[in-house]
């Protein structure tokens, strides 16, 4: 896989949306479209416009009922070896989409790889036969198809998920700034407020 331009190696998507479900296809093409320009290739493309349509469709799913527009904020960068995306989004404590997502991120990491902890899903959800069950399938499928490392935290009101993909072969990259732990959210202060009125 090639290097990313150096002209293009900053912010690509730096955007809010609401709760309309239209905001779903909007993200998939600003992010697809953001990404080819900074690659030139269509795999990285693909892959991260999956991740965040599935990423802000949780958002106006499982996000705060209560808040009013933007429902989050959505961006994504790049530098020289990763492509980073962010999904942030109000959510007060005691959300249980919230705790959820955290919680669904947390069990992937006790496997081995992606395509392990999809594996693992697939076998709990069949093992469940008629009974019902949720899946939590959408984060641990994205992982896996996207050939991306996901994380979730709170900070204050908001919910954050990280997704990182390396745009080189697996061992030749640097760390991204996500990876470095970059905590810019536009949405930090509106969580902020929201989690006061609590």
């Amino acid at each position: 896989m090639g290097v990313l331009r150096e002209d293009l190696r900053e912010d690509l998507i730096d955007r809010w949306f609401g709760t309309a479900w239209e905001e779903v296809g909007r993200a998939r093409t600003s992010v697809h479209d953001g990404v080819v320009r900074a690659c030139g290739e269509p795999g990285p493309a693909h892959a991260l416009a999956m991740v965040a349509g599935e990423l802000v469709e949780n958002a106006i799913k499982y996000g705060d009922g209560g808040a009013v527009e933007p429902r989050g904020h959505l961006r994504v960068w790049c530098e020289r070896s990763a492509l980073a995306l962010v999904v942030d989004s109000v959510a007060r404590d005691g959300d249980r989409g919230a705790e959820e997502v955290v919680h669904t991120l947390r069990w992937m990491r006790g496997h081995t790889s992606a395509s392990e902890a999809y594996r693992a899903r697939l076998v709990a959800i069949a093992a469940a036969g008629g009974a019902v069950v949720e899946s939590k399938l959408g984060l641990v499928r994205i992982a896996y198809e996207a050939g991306c490392a996901l994380t979730a935290e709170r900070i204050g009101g908001v919910l954050r998920v990280q997704a990182v993909r390396s745009v080189l072969d697996p061992g030749q990259g640097e760390r991204s700034r996500v990876e470095r732990g970059d905590k810019r959210s536009p949405l930090r202060r509106v969580g902020q407020r929201a989690g006061a009125r609590t």
